[in-house]
């Protein structure tokens, strides 16, 4: 799987990261938590007397009777309230890290040592976002087989405010191009061609240049702010004043300062037009 596929264009990969634990184990944490803070608040109910009637309590509260009832109500949500955010605390400590090679026919998933082969129109995707957004969960579906992610909890405090989402938000939009598609969606194009070479939207790289008789100018990408791309010319390599074409560059997976040849050929193309123009270097 490395290099071109079949011929016809060269793969792009993206890595993602996410929550150790599911979500499921999120539910047993937080409710766990909380049935101890309910047991600890029962125990200092008992043992302190108010639980047990007046002739038991402490002398203060037995002349004041009402702060004893105050006690009682406001320290049940502490013991639930603090137990639960420390079960979601704890979930969120540990994170796992997964790639998705893409092809045009399919993609090969590589997460938890398991590599995973999703055939184009096999997949369905479910996401689905709890009211307290803490997390989102994906769902993915493939003949036999059901894969769980969260977002990671960790990546969400290193990138709070980030347009673009997190890694495995993104990593799961890539994959939109494999699920099953209704048939009304069937009729989207998720390619074009482009003097004769095949671009997949969302999974070639602009690698496919490499050995074409075009290239991409990398050095001057025009950045548009809050836009999850760039554009980039492509020039003809004998007369480079000659662009021939203007293509969009993912670029939700880089951070400002990545914005070189390096990283932008290894980033899918979003969008492609043929031009014929002069514009000088």
């Amino acid at each position: 799987m490395e290099g071109v596929e079949s011929g016809r264009f060269k793969m792009s990969i993206v890595n993602f990261r996410y929550n150790k634990y599911s979500e499921g184990t999120l539910y047993i944490m937080v409710l766990a938590n909380i049935l101890i803070g309910l047991l600890i608040y029962a125990a200092i109910m008992y043992y302190s007397g108010i639980a047990r009637g007046p002739e038991y309590a402490p002398e203060y509260f037995r002349t004041h009777a009402e702060h004893a009832v105050y006690l009682m109500f406001g320290l049940l949500p502490v013991f639930t309230l603090i137990p639960m955010w420390m079960g979601f605390r704890s979930w969120g400590r540990s994170e796992k890290t997964g790639r998705i090679d893409l092809y045009e026919d399919y993609a090969v998933l590589y997460f938890d040592n398991k590599e995973i082969c999703i055939n184009k129109g096999e997949l369905r995707i479910k996401s689905v976002s709890p009211r307290s957004h803490w997390y989102n969960l994906y769902i993915l579906k493939i003949p036999k087989k059901k894969i769980k992610f969260c977002t990671s909890i960790i990546e969400s405090k290193e990138k709070r405010g980030y347009v673009f989402g997190l890694s495995l938000d993104i990593a799961m939009d890539r994959l939109e191009y494999y699920r099953k598609q209704k048939k009304r969606d069937q009729s989207m194009s998720h390619s074009a061609t482009f003097y004769e070479m095949e671009i997949v939207f969302g999974i070639t790289t602009p690698e496919i240049f490499d050995n074409s008789p075009y290239y991409v100018e990398y050095n001057s990408p025009v950045i548009i702010p809050g836009a999850p791309f760039v554009t980039c010319l492509i020039r003809d390599r004998k007369e480079p004043i000659h662009v021939v074409g203007d293509m969009e560059i993912d670029i939700r997976m880089l951070n400002k300062n990545e914005y070189d040849e390096n990283a932008l050929r290894k980033q899918p193309i979003l969008a492609i037009v043929e031009l014929d123009e002069k514009i000088g270097l």
